[in-house]
């Protein structure tokens, strides 16, 4: 599962599988780790993550992180922000998180959101597309 709370960042949890893992971004190797959450850093552009278990026998893990492909306006926004770029029928499912980590989710497949109802502030968008790629960005609540 891809959590993200930092615009060139992304946190892995709940790794499967048996430690030690290797991760690899875009086919370099980052780092190995015994925990089953992690944090490694993103690129613009497209990141390939590949997780790596010590067996061979349980696969590998990968997801697939679009940073800064798409536009959020207005930015700051108070009333309705929209997401130039993504056609509605790609989005699954619309996170905002905090800068605290709190987490929004929305199922709508939007690509214009309310945001009038939030607390002002700093927020990451994580949007999951059909198919299980994530586009990341950011914007001001006002």
């Amino acid at each position: 599962i891809v959590e993200d709370f930092d615009p060139a960042t992304a946190k892995l949890v709940d790794l499967k599988g048996t430690p030690p893992f290797e991760v690899f971004r875009n086919g370099e190797f980052i780092t190995e780790t015994y925990g089953t959450s992690l944090t490694v850093p993103i690129v613009i552009g497209e990141n390939l993550i590949e997780v790596r278990s010590s067996k061979n026998c349980e696969g590998v893990s990968q997801f697939e992180i679009v940073r800064d492909s798409f536009m959020i306006t207005p930015n700051p926004a108070s009333g309705r922000i929209v997401f130039h770029g993504i056609a509605s029928e790609s989005i699954q499912e619309i996170s905002l998180i905090t800068s605290s980590g709190s987490i929004t989710t929305i199922e709508d497949q939007l690509a214009e959101i309310d945001i009038s109802e939030l607390a002002s502030g700093f927020y990451v968008v994580r949007i999951k597309l059909v198919d299980d790629r994530y586009l990341i960005g950011k914007f001001i609540k006002q």
